[in-house]
């Protein structure tokens, strides 16, 4: 469940995830791997009693020293402010950093986090004007492995991928690399 202050959305276990991903660099720069963390929390869409629309809340380029996606189980990140955290909200009308974040991914069970993620978000509403609220998350969202979206998705692709995401977490814990897309590799949880 997210809540907006004392309003509740429900999550949408279908569409939010989480995951780790390799980023491309600014170009002529050889990547070196470095391995960011994606939280993807998406809301069953319908708007409330106050005209509040179901918010969109994510957090990317989140950087964890671990070497086994599931050793992420107890893991926090917080941030004071806006600084240090690329974090957001989107309601549909504002797409704005949140402040004050504190994201815990306090157990594991198979492939799901429970996660807790505490922060202040601008909300809009039609009953009153933007202002930052409070946002708690409790909910439980699937890890869908590890992503590279910019190596071409071939056999050449497929073996620098491995390299790539070798030099930050041990294959061992994810399965084989799977073609996404024609610059889309996936290496799914095992």
């Amino acid at each position: 469940m997210l809540r907006v202050k004392d309003v509740a959305f429900e999550v949408d276990q279908q569409r939010s995830e989480f995951f780790a991903y390799s980023p491309q660099e600014s170009p002529g720069q050889e990547s070196p791997g470095r391995l960011c963390w994606s939280l993807d929390v998406y809301c069953v869409k319908k708007e409330n009693e106050r005209g509040i629309s179901a918010p969109y809340l994510y957090a990317n380029e989140m950087i964890f020293d671990v070497r086994d996606w599931r050793s992420m189980a107890g893991k926090t990140v917080r941030n004071v402010g806006t600084e240090s955290l690329a974090a957001y909200v989107d309601d549909g009308f504002v797409n704005e950093r949140t402040a004050n974040n504190l994201i815990r991914f306090l157990s594991r069970q198979g492939e799901l986090f429970t996660v807790e993620w505490d922060c202040q978000a601008l909300i809009l509403s039609d009953a009153e004007d933007s202002a930052r609220l409070p946002l708690r998350l409790d909910a439980e969202i699937a890890f869908k492995g590890v992503h590279i979206w910019w190596v071409k998705a071939d056999a050449a692709g497929l073996a620098v991928a491995r390299e790539l995401v070798g030099r930050h977490i041990d294959l061992t814990c994810l399965q084989e690399p799977q073609i996404a897309g024609p610059y889309h590799i996936v290496f799914p949880p095992r």
